[in-house]
């Protein structure tokens, strides 16, 4: 979860007890890369509060950069992501182009309660 955006985006979202709650699992996970991952993890916060989406620059691998959100299904409350990953794109492509477009699909399927229960 710590190494994916995905799992970012999923960490950015949820209230500040909760990942309270997680942390000392987390942690446990992480092992010697704790304070490496607890700063991904504090920077995707900031990412999905000021783009609404996370940027996940080289955090599983140093070729891959990766862009995240989260999607609430209206009528569960359920949170899954949609994440782009690859070793080709920009950070910059990232965050002006993807990102954008990844978040305008989170929020059209956040309307559509047929498909997300």
């Amino acid at each position: 979860m710590i190494r994916s955006g995905a799992g970012l985006a999923y960490l950015a979202m949820i209230e500040e007890e909760r990942l309270e709650l997680m942390t000392p699992h987390l942690r446990s996970l992480a092992g010697d890369e704790w304070p490496t991952r607890e700063k991904s993890i504090k920077q995707a916060r900031l990412d999905y509060q000021n783009l609404g989406f996370v940027l996940a620059d080289q955090v599983f691998h140093l070729a891959i950069r990766a862009v995240a959100t989260p999607v609430i299904a209206k009528s569960s409350g359920r949170i899954f992501t949609l994440s782009c990953a690859g070793p080709v794109a920009t950070s910059e492509r990232l965050r002006n182009e993807i990102g954008p477009k990844l978040t305008l699909l989170a929020k059209n399927l956040q309307t559509t309660t047929m498909i997300l229960t």
